[in-house]
Parts: structure tokens; sequence; C-alpha cells
């Protein structure tokens, strides 16, 4: 189960970064720092909460080893909730300073450009 969410959490950032590339081979990737943000926000939140699945994932497999016979006592359902509860608890607080802290000092768009090499 926990690796059907690493997954679908995958699947979304393949996702936003099948869309970023769109951008940048059309340069279309200007924009402000406030719009990147809310654009690349979802992006990051699944990141995060994939990396720390991907602990969860590790968690799992030792307390299987450790405790074989109660490892899979619990619903599946409580299960899920259970294991996304420090995923969201990780991921949730970053978005939050991002969020607090995030200006548009400059008024410069941010510019994310393919690196063309020359001759």
């Amino acid at each position: 189960m926990l690796l059907c969410f690493l997954c679908v959490y995958e699947t979304f950032g393949l996702a936003y970064e099948s869309v970023s590339a769109v951008r940048m081979l059309t340069n279309s990737s200007k924009m402000r720092r406030s719009v990147c943000f809310v654009q690349l926000s979802p992006y990051i939140l699944m990141l995060t909460m994939e990396a720390v699945m991907l602990v969860m994932l590790a968690v799992d497999i030792l307390f299987s080893i450790v405790s074989p016979v109660t490892h899979r006592s619990m619903r599946y359902d409580v299960y899920a909730v259970v294991v996304h509860v420090p995923c969201v608890c990780v991921a949730v607080p970053f978005i939050i300073s991002a969020i607090s802290t995030m200006d548009d000092a400059g008024k410069s768009p941010i510019h994310i450009s393919v690196i063309q090499f020359s001759k």
C-alpha cells in the first residue's frame, strides 16, 4: 500500500515536471514569484510528502521485521491515515513558511530557461 502511495506522489511530480518542461521549451516561463510559487507549491508539497513516505516505507519494513505477528493488526484505512500524518506534518510547514516569507521584492519576473551552450 505504501508503494502505491509513492507511485501516486511520483505521478503528480512527473505531471508537474512535464508542465514545467513545456513552459521552458515554449519560453512561457516568465512570471512573478507569487505566481510561480502558487504554481509550484503543489509540486513541492507532493515531493516532500513523497520523501517522507519513503522514510515511512523503510520504517514499515523495519516494523514488519521486528514484529511480524502484530505488523498487520491495524485496518488498512486507519493505517493509511496514520502513515500520512507524518507526511502532512512535515510537508505543510514548508509550504506555510514559504507563504509567510514569499515576496515580490524586486518586482522582476523570474525566468526559467533552458541553458544553451555556445560553440
